[in-house]
């Protein structure tokens, strides 16, 4: 039997800018067209392959694993976001006096 590999889907919101699942447990085809409807819709997302294999919870909504997944990827949007800030604020060091 083979194992086909799930896949999770987390969407970005614009107004908290804190990722949220938009679905787990997805086919490969599911996430296609989740991930196409969220581009129609202008929305930032992220999906991959669920290492663990099939979350037990029945909805994404109350998956702790998914919850985990959501926290860690807005850690790393707002530290993304923090890191081009302070690129766009700190003076350029080429364009000083020699």
């Amino acid at each position: 039997m083979t194992q086909v590999t799930k896949k999770v889907v987390l969407s970005l919101d614009p107004e908290t800018q804190a990722y949220k699942c938009a679905g787990h447990n997805l086919s490969s085809e599911q996430e296609a067209e989740l991930t196409g409807k969220l581009k129609t819709e202008g929305r930032i997302f992220v999906s991959f392959d669920q290492e663990e294999g099939h979350h037990r919870a029945l909805s994404f909504h109350t998956c702790k694993i998914c919850r985990g997944y959501a926290e860690q990827a807005t850690q790393e949007h707002r530290q993304a976001a923090t890191r081009a800030q302070a690129e766009e604020t700190s003076p350029d060091k080429e364009s000083e006096g020699d």
